[in-house]
């Protein structure tokens, strides 16, 4: 399976290098574009803000800061092995897997997140995992798990035919 973390941190340094007017259309390009499939068939709201992570303005700080404390814990390198370890799993039980997936971490507003530990996903779509977090040194040791769960979610919607009869 070819897995595409997307970097994320580099994304938003060169987003803030442009004016507020055009940070929506590059986040847009840069990362809501690669999920267009994910986002169609769920009818998510492709803004910021409605999938629980920071304004693109205003909070410039609290952003770095955020991507700050993922670089230090490694976290996009701890993503792709968590998925790397659950394929090998799957795959160890002869389960069905997809040949691609793209994979996004996104700064999440702690307030928005606070009741799910500052932490939220969406893999309901085969090869396509997007995460929330606002980063602490609780959620950020439990980020493996909260990966592999998205990535069960990706394989068990490949693999279970629904039937709405």
């Amino acid at each position: 399976m070819d897995i595409l973390v997307l970097d994320t941190y580099r994304i938003y340094k060169e987003m803030f290098l442009l004016s507020e007017e055009q940070r929506e259309d590059f986040f847009n390009k840069s990362i809501v574009e690669p999920f267009d499939v994910l986002f169609k068939l769920t009818s998510m709201p492709r803004k910021p803000e409605m999938l629980s992570c920071l304004p693109l303005s205003g909070q410039e700080s609290i952003t770095f800061l955020m991507f700050e404390c993922l670089k230090e814990n490694d976290i996009w390198e701890k993503a792709k092995t968590s998925i790397e370890k659950s394929i090998h799993s799957f795959k160890k039980k002869g389960i069905k897997l997809f040949d691609n997936l793209i994979v996004a971490i996104l700064p999440g507003d702690k307030q928005l997140l606070s009741l799910s530990e500052g932490y939220t996903g969406i893999g309901s779509i085969p090869g396509y995992i997007m995460l929330v977090i606002a980063p602490d040194e609780n959620n950020v040791k439990k980020f493996p798990a909260c990966v592999a769960h998205e990535f069960h979610h990706n394989v068990l919607f490949n693999n279970f035919i629904w039937d709405y009869s």
